[in-house]
């Protein structure tokens, strides 16, 4: 569930040796305060997106996958990666995987009625917007200009990924997210996005079909 990294802030650049930790951290609190703000005013969001996974193996590198994520507060996500023919969808604590198997044509349907139980808390909290970005990341800049701002976030929980955001100033939208582990790198670039539009309740909702195969996890 890729998409629950999209908690990202960003960071201003600072000045001056003597001054640089001081000036950097003000302008890292500046900025995020925009990005919360930004957040705070989008009820649903939509973006297609391109999903690319290196492996730290050689050979085992995936082929990139192309699809739609979307959302709505409180606590809806739509994640359909169109190459793989599989889809993720959370409505409110319920979470299904849905994956087509095109050669038999049946779909493979995994349920868990409380995702809660294994989901990080604070990824629920953010998406519902009942949780801040500052109280589950820190952040480092790697590079900013006028446009963008790219940074490094660490959660503050810890675990052994990094995660890397590109961020558009305008806006304080995200346009690339790299999470870094030790097995792998994958980048998720965001484009055509859209924000605070209605969606119907089919877009976050699991519809059987006569040939799924249900597991209850």
């Amino acid at each position: 569930m890729k998409f629950l990294a999209l908690i990202a802030v960003t960071l201003l650049n600072a000045a001056g040796p003597a001054a640089k930790p001081a000036v950097s951290q003000a302008a890292a609190d500046a900025s995020l305060e925009n990005l919360q703000a930004s957040w705070d005013k989008t009820t649903s969001y939509e973006a297609d997106f391109i999903q690319t996974i290196k492996s730290k193996t050689p050979g085992l590198d995936e082929e990139p996958s192309r699809g739609v994520i979307a959302v709505e507060k409180p606590l809806k996500m739509r994640w359909e990666d169109k190459t793989a023919k599989a889809t993720q969808l959370l409505n409110g604590k319920e979470y299904w995987e849905i994956t087509e198997n095109t050669r038999r044509k049946s779909r493979a349907v995994t349920h868990e009625a409380d995702v809660s139980k294994n989901l990080a808390k604070s990824s629920l909290q953010v998406l519902a917007g009942t949780g801040k970005f500052k109280d589950f990341y820190k952040v480092k800049l790697v590079k900013e200009n006028e446009r963008e701002a790219v940074l490094e976030l660490i959660p503050k929980a810890g675990g052994n990924e990094t995660l890397t955001a590109r961020l558009d100033k305008n806006g304080y939208v995200l346009r690339t997210l790299t999470t870094e582990s030790p097995d792998s790198t994958v980048t998720v670039e965001f484009k055509n996005i859209k924000r605070n539009l209605p969606f119907s309740e089919k877009t976050f909702r699991y519809e059987k079909q006569a040939n799924d195969a249900f597991e209850e996890r």
